[in-house]
């Protein structure tokens, strides 16, 4: 624009605005009540009508099961109708209680004809009125919020009064097409002058805006109303409404109209009959465009009748002059049930005050009943009968028929009618039932219904969700479950009194009140959630549900059958995988870069068309403890299933639809190469068991762990330890043992291990002088090297190309087809794998043999075979060297750092890298460095909590106590050495006493040391294995010396507290 400030040209404005509005029409001020009439949804909600999906008050037809029914065995709706010869039929709810019939016409004969009282036929009544179901469920109706809201607002009034009088026992609601009244009795209001404001406190209190008895928040109070506005809302939102209340032997009458506008003097008379408050009111169904009360709005408010006949202890609510027979919350929870109130009752798990499990005797949802007298207990007489049986908790009643708890759990828990019903305190009354498909609440604080539920709820679902899902838990360790899970299967009743509660607004659907102001807990709750558990079918609904989602999460890393598959590091795939001839194709897992590398050098042999190779990134995840996101995030087995072409779920027949036909497994020949290996059929056992059950999918290429070459240029491979030590045991000379193991020598006109088995024998022979006294076996092994050479293959990476062309060159020899999965074979895999299983696997690994190994002589393996004399190897070593001894308390990693340093005299400082390096070369460690260095920085730990005494010097940064030594500087900058002491633990007179182990042809640390005192009670230990675990704390140097002696002199040894080094607490 040109102008760029323009003034504002205020002529011009009102010229424009004069035929239209002035200031004083545009700027209005509004009364309280007008502005009430004019922005009602502020105070009452909407006055249009909406639809929504909401909690009502419905009857369905019964078909009576027989024509000729003895009247004396009839009662029907056992809490809220009945028939029987004394009565007649008495039926309350919406039929006979002022609803419009289909043609919208009022019947208002069927009201007053049904309160006469008359008793009638009963097979003329059978036959012509339909027995009815009354249930509370959710139904789409069309409604007026705001109406709803004017009479909840006197209804709650009327309940509050039961808080202010005890003595209250009565409440009737009456509701015609035009007009609604609500009766209490007890405690009148005063009809009294308010001296300050100069009117009756009845009309401050009804017609007066701003006017409550609850503006004194000092005072702690669990009633409905809180700002002030309630009853005004209904007067104003009526056409005509009347005010009837005694007090102080007087009556008064005062009715207003035109929406509290016209305000009729009082009328006062005296009065000596029972005190009692009565509200009849007209409500102003023009403004809610209305005509009558519809059948969806009756629905809606002779739901709320009903449940304060659930929540009101010892009141008898009538609706439309009828009582409902409804004494207590447990009855109430009943309506909302898949049968409803009926004469087949649901069965009521119900745990009384302080939460103990109690069962009312004679009780079911449809309430006592006397044997003698059809007619029903009153509410005192109920009472009673609750307070007598509570302790009795191993019946559940159904039908007034006791039924066995085992009975009910099986004809229940198929459907969503169990209900976990507790009393916790005088303020808390909670229920629990499932819900169908999603998350549903029934809560009341102090008589009104919080549709949206608030604070209160969250406060009591917090108590449940998380023993819910920590016993989904324990039984499923792979299920990750949300709390949202489980909230959507459940449906929670809640009815609590809360102190000065708070709402979101005033339609008060929604508890805003903190719990640290309730006033009252919900506490404790155990046995309730306890009984949910155990008596529902939670657990497996939140599980199938967790797993279903699971599913669709896992099919996201499906494979498929692709000729080409990119994205995929370091895999070399086979020329044909994905094409027509792909079942003919093997895949080779490897342990490792090294391992594929002597795969691929092998394919220069068989060639790539048939054959891809995949290197695994150490071991496989467990993927039958692991759950669904550990699984998804593992790049290892979404890599798999996408070169495979694995699709989670499916049964596979055969492997038409997959891009290789085989998978074979190529591992080290050592105890964690079996691991892989198990890991691997693991994996396949849990997702894929149908490709298990194709023989030869699953394959393993073995290669040799030592091989031992004649003079005569001959070789003869042993796949497993335990196979050469046995053959070791049982040779004679090299003349025997050839004659005798003709089938397993093979020709080899290269000898690759000349080098290594020289430098064997100089590390054998460099042993210090205390080897001299060490077992037979290397005595043995120095004498027949004369005859042989030894050379151990620790990984697939010692083998040359060379040898991987001779592995290749001989198929049939080095790959071995996994027979097809037997159940005994799922259940051994299970059994290794499964963490629940430990106390099993320690019967399993009890009853290893000695000298026990896979004999690979055959082509076909059976899965049982390998777990039972392969991978049972791993787990009794995994113990070995997870859990240390018991005489000298160390780990054999801890004892092979141990003997180097003695062997080294180590008493100048060296760095850990160094050291490290110096243990790995003379005690045949065949693991990392890294986890070398660890133990090493462990052993040297100085710090409270870790080492009382500790056997290297920690000199420089080794760790502190804040981080438990995970702080510790690099191994290339920190020094250590023999501690002084430790030579003095373990005396080296000793050593020629002990028995050392033998490994790669060299003697290496013994098989245990024997310290001067127990250093595992000095130190402490803790170390987890298979089966087995252990934890044991340290104790003080000077009170393990002190029993040691008492054992020496035959005395009993003293309790000893754990003490830790430094630590100035107490234990």
């Amino acid at each position: 624009p040109k102008n760029k400030n323009p003034k504002v040209d205020f002529k011009k404005i009102m010229e424009n605005t004069k035929n239209t509005k002035t200031l004083e029409d545009l700027y209005q001020k509004k009364t309280p009540l007008e502005h009430i009439l004019h922005r009602p949804d502020t105070y009452i909600g909407s006055i249009e009508k909406e639809t929504q999906t909401l909690f009502v008050l419905t009857e369905q037809p019964i078909e009576p099961t027989s024509v000729d029914l003895n009247v004396e065995d009839i009662i029907i709706n056992s809490d809220i109708c009945e028939i029987s010869n004394n009565s007649g039929i008495n039926n309350s709810g919406i039929n006979n209680c002022g609803t419009n019939n289909n043609s919208g016409t009022y019947n208002s004969t069927t009201n007053n004809n049904n309160n006469s009282g008359t008793n009638n036929n009963i097979s003329n009544t059978i036959s012509s009125t339909p027995i009815t179901t009354k249930k509370i469920s959710l139904q789409q109706i069309t409604y007026v919020p705001g109406l709803y809201k004017i009479f909840d607002e006197i209804l709650v009034n009327a309940a509050d009064n039961k808080t202010r009088d005890s003595s209250m026992s009565i409440l009737k609601v009456n509701i015609t097409p035009t007009s609604i009244s609500i009766y209490n009795n007890g405690e009148g209001i005063p009809i009294q002058i308010h001296k300050k404001e100069k009117i009756y406190i009845p009309e401050l209190i009804f017609g007066h805006l701003h006017t409550s008895s609850n503006y004194d928040d000092t005072e702690k109070k669990i009633t409905g109303g809180r700002n002030g506005y309630g009853a005004k809302l209904c007067n104003i939102f009526s056409t005509k409404f009347t005010v009837e209340t005694t007090s102080f032997n007087k009556k008064y009458i005062q009715i207003y109209e035109n929406n509290m506008s016209l305000i009729h003097p009082p009328v006062i008379t005296q009065y000596k009959g029972t005190s009692y408050t009565k509200i009849t009111f007209i409500p102003d169904l023009l403004r809610f465009n209305m005509s009558f009360l519809d059948k969806d709005i009756l629905s809606l408010l002779y739901k709320r009748v009903y449940d304060m006949a659930g929540i009101l202890k010892n009141v008898k609510v009538y609706l439309n002059n009828q009582r409902i027979e409804i004494k207590n919350f447990k009855q109430y929870i009943g309506l909302y049930s898949n049968k409803g109130i009926t004469s087949e009752s649901i069965g009521l798990y119900d745990i009384s005050v302080g939460d103990s499990v109690g069962v009312d005797v004679g009780d079911s949802v449809g309430g006592s009943v006397d044997s003698n007298n059809s007619n029903r207990m009153d509410s005192n007489n109920s009472s009673n009968s609750n307070n007598s049986n509570n302790n009795n908790n191993s019946t559940i009643y159904t039908n007034n028929t006791n039924t066995n708890n085992n009975t009910i759990n099986q004809s229940t828990n198929q459907s969503n009618n169990t209900i976990v019903h507790s009393v916790v305190n005088d303020r808390w009354e909670i229920a629990f039932m499932l819900s169908d498909d999603q998350f549903q609440n029934v809560s009341f604080v102090n008589g009104i219904c919080t549709t949206k539920g608030g604070t209160h709820v969250n406060h009591v679902l917090e108590q449940i969700i998380e023993p819910i899902i920590e016993q989904i838990k324990k039984k499923d360790k792979s299920l990750e479950i949300k709390p949202f899970q489980v909230k959507s299967n459940i449906f929670i009743f809640i009815n609590c009194s809360i102190e000065n509660p708070t709402f979101d607004s005033q339609t008060k659907e929604c508890l805003t009140l903190r719990m640290s102001s309730f006033g009252s807990k919900c506490y404790p709750i155990t046995e309730f959630i306890k009984n949910i558990i155990k008596n529902s079918n939670i657990l497996e609904r939140v599980s199938i549900y967790a797993k279903a989602k699971q599913n669709v999460q896992m099919k996201k890393s499906d494979g498929n059958k692709s000729v080409r598959l990119n994205g995929i590091p370091k895999l070399d795939d086979a020329n044909l995988a994905g094409t027509k001839q792909s079942n003919k194709c093997t895949l080779i897992l490897t342990e490792g870069d090294s391992a594929k590398a002597l795969a691929v050098a092998g394919l220069s042999v068989v060639g790539r068309d048939l054959y891809g190779v995949f290197p695994l990134r150490g071991k496989l995840l467990n993927v039958r403890e692991a759950n669904c996101k550990q699984i998804m995030d593992n790049l290892e087995i979404s890599n798999i299933k996408k070169i495979l072409g694995l699709q989670h779920n499916k049964v596979y027949l055969n492997t038409e639809s997959l891009r290789y036909g085989h998978v074979m497994i190529m591992t080290d020949q050592d105890h964690d190469g079996s691991h892989i290996k198990g890991l691997i059929i693991n994996f396949l056992d849990v997702f894929y068991p149908s490709l298990l059950k194709i023989e030869g999918f699953l394959q393993e290429f073995i290669t040799p762990i030592v091989r031992v070459t004649f003079k005569n240029k001959s070789v003869l491979d042993f796949f497993t330890i335990p196979e050469y030590e046995s053959w070791v045991r049982g040779v004679g000379d090299s003349s025997n043992n050839t004659n005798n193991n003709t089938n397993n020598l093979t020709s080899n006109n290269t000898n690759p291990t000349t080098t290594n088995n020289t430098t064997n024998t100089t590390n054998t022979t460099n042993t210090t002088t205390n080897n001299t006294t060490t077992t037979n076996n290397n005595t043995t092994n120095n004498n027949t090297n004369t005859n042989y050479s030894v050379k151990y293959y620790k990984g697939l990476g010692t083998s040359t190309s060379l040898d991987a062309k001779m592995y290749f060159s001989n198929l049939s020899k080095h790959v071995k087809n996994f027979k097809s999965l037997t159940s005994i074979d799922s259940e051994l895999i299970d059994l290794a794998f499964n963490k629940k299983k430990a106390d099993n696997r320690k019967i399993w690994l009890k009853n290893l043999i000695t000298g026990t190994y896979l004999d690979n002589s055959f082509t076909k393996i059976s899965i049982s075979d390998f777990v039972n004399k392969e991978l049972i190897l791993f787990s009794m070593a995994d113990n070995i060297r997870s859990i240390p001894n018991m005489i000298d308390g160390l780990k054999p990693g801890q004892r092979k750092v141990l003997f180097s340093c003695f062997k080294r005299n180590l008493q100048q400082e060296i760095k850990v890298a160094q050291l490290a390096g110096y243990v790995s070369e003379h005690s045949a460690y065949h693991h990392g460095e890294q986890s070398l260095c660890s133990t090493i920085i462990n052993l040297a730990h100085d710090f409270v909590g870790s080492n009382n005494i500790n056997l290297l010097m920690p000199n420089g940064q080794f760790g502190t106590r804040i981080l438990g030594g995970k702080d510790a500087a690099s191994s290339r900058y920190i020094y250590t050495c023999l501690n002084p002491l430790t030579r003095f633990l373990f005396i080296n007179l000793d050593d020629p006493l002990l028995i050392y182990n033998i490994e790669d042809n060299q003697s290496i640390e013994p098989t245990y040391y024997v310290p001067i005192i127990p250093l595992i009670l000095v130190n402490g230990t803790e170390g987890i294995g298979t089966g087995w675990s252990t934890q044991i704390p340290n104790y003080s140097v000077r009170d393990v010396v002190s029993n040691v002696l008492n054992v020496i002199e035959g005395r009993g040894v003293t309790d000893m507290t754990p003490w830790y080094r430094g630590f100035k607490g107490s234990i």
